[in-house]
């Protein structure tokens, strides 16, 4: 009776150590995607603010066209730095960042639209929209 215990007992000390194993494993594997997948986005996030410093020098010069290219590349950048951000104080400040963006876009834009021809209703009304998602972005993060 007695040694069927203790072969009880050491099966089942071999299936709590297995399954650590497995878990301790799983745990490594986790941790080694997000090492890697927190390095992919740090290379994103490089590239999209050279291409928004690009693109706000040749806007700058004149050489090209519509602020909403440097508005989109300047979110794409606040997007990523999202991504990687990892308390929620951060991503209020990033988000809280985004608005300023959105917000200065919309007033460009509501400038535009009532001195030249190149804005429209529907883009004033756009970024009035952009406004308000990242300010919904905001209240989520506070809940």
């Amino acid at each position: 009776m007695q040694k069927r215990e203790a072969t009880r007992y050491m099966v089942h000390f071999v299936y709590v150590g297995v399954i650590s194993l497995l878990c301790f494993n799983l745990c490594r594997a986790e941790k080694e995607t997000s090492t890697k997948r927190e390095e992919l986005q740090r290379q994103r996030l490089a590239i999209l603010d050279e291409v928004f410093q690009m693109l706000t020098k040749a806007y700058e010069r004149g050489e090209i066209g519509p602020f909403s290219e440097v508005r989109d590349a300047h979110l794409s950048v606040l997007n990523a730095r999202l991504e990687l951000a990892k308390s929620n104080d951060d991503k209020a400040k990033i988000v809280s960042e985004m608005i300023s963006v959105a917000e200065k876009y919309a007033e460009t834009i509501t400038f535009e639209a009532k001195h030249s021809a190149t804005a429209t209703s529907a883009d004033v009304l756009r970024a009035k929209a952009l406004v308000l998602e990242y300010q919904i972005l905001r209240e989520r993060l506070s809940e």
